[in-house]
């Protein structure tokens, strides 16, 4: 047939070209959007020194764009903490609690890049901190980032009173 009819060979030899091609594109395209979705986890954890309580939040950011870190919540028996990046500040939900929220390896609008390693350190001070948190419970941490959010748990890694 295909010396009879040269370009129905040709047209045919085309179609497969095109169908292969376009099948290789979709994959690519597939593939590098996947790749730009942020991977992100964590990890948690609290201390309670004398009348001072440390919740210490590691991220691991492993790939896909940047992202911004915008608001911190950390449960407690109390009720929740919540903590904005920008600007910096925090709400407790009893009188007599001061929170301070340190970024290492965040940019000071909260920007997380890939491949990084970042702390969110919230220490808090005052009269409350014992009836904070009890041991062999676990907690929440949530946080925001603009590109959606993480959900940890944390338990009490130690007391000294």
């Amino acid at each position: 047939m295909a010396v009879e009819y040269p370009i129905l060979a040709f047209i045919a030899s085309l179609m497969f070209a095109v169908v292969i091609l376009s099948t290789l594109f979709v994959y690519v395209y597939i593939v590098s959007e996947i790749n730009r979705v942020p991977v992100i986890s964590g990890i948690a954890d609290a201390r309670v020194i004398f009348e001072n309580a440390v919740v210490e939040v590691k991220i691991m950011h492993e790939r896909g764009e940047p992202v911004v870190l915008q608001r911190v919540v950390l449960y407690t028996e109390l009720g929740a903490i919540t903590c904005t990046v920008s600007p910096r500040s925090c709400t407790t939900p009893v009188g007599g609690l001061v929170v301070s929220l340190k970024l290492v390896n965040i940019g000071e609008d909260g920007l997380v890049y890939p491949g990084s390693t970042s702390y969110v350190v919230a220490e808090i001070t005052g009269e409350n901190v014992p009836h904070l948190f009890s041991e062999g419970k676990s907690y929440d941490a949530v946080l925001f980032f603009d590109k959606g959010l993480i959900v940890l748990k944390y338990s009490l890694a130690y007391i000294v009173r």
